[in-house]
């Protein structure tokens, strides 16, 4: 047929129900879960319950290997990252993957496109900066969606 623009690893991709994924973190607080990142509520939201410091990471297990070329972030307070790394594995907990995306934090949306398709069974947040400020701002996301466009 006629259009592109597409990616050809991606056609026909059909990624698992956010129903199957589970989620793991070095630390949440007992009130914000690792399930309430994937949800589909931006209202909800997991949370450290803690000031960061760095090293604090959270994991999506997608429960199949998946092929994804954009990734969303969405958190709407001042409890975003300072600085983070996301990484796609076949291991679990695998910080030596190699970085997908690595920047500053902000509150809001943040999309990353991935120049080429990447798989991978997990997902791997991890925030690497420090509240400079001094105040006590955990680590929240209110939601993570990703795609294979």
């Amino acid at each position: 047929g006629s259009g592109g623009g597409g990616n050809a690893m991606c056609a026909g991709t059909t990624l698992p129900a956010k129903a199957t994924w589970t989620g793991t973190a070095s630390m949440s607080d007992n009130a914000y879960p690792p399930a309430k990142v994937f949800d589909g509520d931006n209202t909800t939201r997991w949370s450290t319950g803690t000031k960061q410091v760095g090293g604090e990471w959270l994991q999506i297990n997608f429960g199949a290997v998946v092929t994804l070329n954009e990734i969303t972030l969405f958190t709407n307070n001042d409890d975003y990252f300072r600085h983070y790394q996301v990484r796609l594995s076949n291991t679990s907990q695998d910080f030596a993957a190699p970085i997908l995306k690595e920047a500053d934090g902000v509150t809001g949306t943040i999309v990353i496109p991935l120049a080429a398709a990447k798989a991978g069974q997990y997902l791997t947040i991890r925030q690497t900066g420090a509240d400079a400020a001094g105040d006590i701002a955990w680590w929240s996301l209110h939601e993570v969606s990703v795609a294979c466009k």
